[in-house]
């Protein structure tokens, strides 16, 4: 798990200052479109958005699996 957590960050820092497609969740959770739910990484927005909506964001930073826009 210690080297999955170092892996799962190297590439999550990787998506830092890129533009993604994303999927609203939850108002303030959503997932990229190649992001399983409930599986892969989540991204924290910093202002909600209406669920179900795609919606384009500007990663801001990372955290282990997640990544903040």
């Amino acid at each position: 798990m210690v080297l999955q957590k170092k892996i799962a960050r190297e590439i999550a820092q990787q998506n830092i200052g890129r533009e993604l497609t994303l999927l609203v969740d939850e108002p303030l959770i959503a997932r990229s479109e190649a992001d399983a739910p409930e599986v892969d990484a989540r991204v924290i927005l910093a202002k909600p958005a209406p669920v179900g909506e795609f919606i384009h964001r500007t990663i801001r930073g990372a955290r282990d699996y997640d990544l903040f826009a």
